[in-house]
């Protein structure tokens, strides 16, 4: 039967960096008896048309197709199932190829009309911890 010789079991690819026609993992496909091996890209999960397999020799490319979209923030990873068959056995393995966004933290400054409110807001709280306190000195103390 056919033997991929180098499937890792995952790539990963920016989504800014990716475009059409761009070779994204080159597979060796080896048969022992020496018969002529046919590969084709049986399924991708999700569907997608971003993904071809071209075949030269006993080497298959995982390509990204000529009009492929890729963004992290919509779909972060893709199973790429393709099968390699000779004329009595066929084998097939899945490459996942995770799609790495950009993703930038943007820290925001807190309003100045925030810090206003939430100042304003605790002086009724603080009034009533006083006055409680004043209250319980005066019933305990007799002060």
């Amino acid at each position: 039967p056919p033997k991929f010789e180098n499937i890792p079991n995952q790539i990963e690819v920016k989504d800014d960096e990716t475009h059409g026609n761009m070779k994204l993992y080159d597979i060796i496909v080896s048969d022992p008896t020496n018969d002529s091996v046919c590969c084709t890209l049986q399924q991708t999960f999700p569907n997608t048309l971003n993904f071809e397999l071209v075949v030269n020799g006993d080497k298959a490319s995982v390509m990204t197709s000529k009009n492929a979209y890729f963004s992290a923030s919509f779909v972060d990873s893709y199973f790429v199932k393709f099968c390699c068959q000779d004329v009595n056995y066929s084998t097939s393995a899945i490459l996942q190829v995770k799609v790495k966004g950009e993703f930038q933290e943007e820290v925001v400054p807190l309003p100045g009309w925030f810090v206003t409110s939430l100042l304003i807001s605790c002086v009724p709280i603080f009034a009533l911890i006083l006055s409680s306190c004043i209250l319980l000195c005066y019933l305990l103390f007799g002060l």
